[in-house]
């Protein structure tokens, strides 16, 4: 990113911070934006969007861990504590992003 691109994306950065944006700025700020940290390179060539790659582990993670502490409750060998601890940690997790979102 050469000067005249690094000053221009500094004058739209501070027009957003005041809230006087309108689409074309916002077109332009976006278009100005480097956004190669983002691209996780894998072998063969592979490529994808690191935040991708994150939002996928996390909903199987998350789902694999639920099915697990439903299957647990399911036998009802235990009390079934802790898989409710888990159960309502994850819904918490999750319920807590779209606050995050809503914010933005």
């Amino acid at each position: 990113m050469d000067k005249t691109e690094l000053k221009k994306l500094r004058a739209l950065d501070t027009k957003i911070a005041s809230g006087e944006i309108d689409e074309n700025d916002f077109k332009q700020h976006f278009e100005l934006e480097d956004h190669s940290e983002n691209i996780y390179k894998g072998c063969c060539n592979y490529s994808t969007d690191r935040r991708l790659l994150i939002l996928g582990t996390q909903i199987g993670l998350s789902g694999a861990m639920l099915c697990f502490s439903a299957a647990m409750l399911a036998t009802g060998d235990d009390d079934g504590g802790l898989y409710m601890s888990m159960i309502s940690s994850i819904l918490a997790f999750w319920m807590g992003k779209s606050n995050d979102f809503e914010k933005k």
